[in-house]
């Protein structure tokens, strides 16, 4: 079993190779690079920022796992909420409750509680997480968009279609109203 955590201090990643992807931080005022956050990510593709602004979550994209940042600090506060294989996109509900990411190597959506995950006090495998499945059968959903009032149109690109989703906020439940071929 590997244990991820053991490597959050750790230049290498799971396989003693350097992690591959970084989070550029530049300063949109001067187009200069602050910090590059490279240790603890694995090919990270979307990111999303609390409503509140104080957060991003990250997903790691050729892993199963999410990451969230501290704006401020500009570091990882807590790695490795385990989501699902290939997390690629993210969003956070208007009412900063769930963080929604859209698990590409599966045929579904999860629910993050992003409270829980964005305290620092809640550990990464104690965070509370749903899933919202699709009835498109393994094709990926991939780079969605949520809505103000919690809809999500979701591409499933392996499969040549989209599917629309709506998501609970209170609750993080979601269901799907309907697919579509494209």
């Amino acid at each position: 079993q590997f244990d991820a955590d053991h490597l959050a201090g750790d230049p290498t990643g799971k396989l003693g190779k350097p992690w591959p992807g970084a989070v550029v931080v530049v300063d949109a005022s001067t187009w200069k690079v602050e910090k590059k956050i490279t240790q603890g990510l694995n090919n990270p593709h979307n990111l999303w920022e609390s409503v509140d602004g104080k957060y991003i979550a990250q997903t790691n994209w050729h892993d199963d796992y999410l990451t969230i940042i501290d704006t401020e600090k500009k570091e990882i506060v807590k790695n490795y909420i385990k989501v699902g294989e290939a997390p690629a996109h993210i969003a956070v509900t208007s009412n900063n409750k769930w963080i929604i990411t859209s698990i590409n190597g599966e045929s579904r959506l999860v629910a993050v509680n992003a409270e829980q995950a964005f305290d620092p006090n809640v550990p990464a495998d104690q965070v509370e997480k749903k899933s919202i499945p699709a009835s498109v059968p393994l094709a990926g959903p991939h780079g969605f968009w949520l809505t103000p009032d919690n809809l999500i149109a979701a591409p499933y690109h392996m499969a040549n279609h989209i599917a629309v989703l709506e998501v609970n906020a209170e609750n993080g439940t979601g269901k799907e109203l309907f697919v579509q071929n494209a």
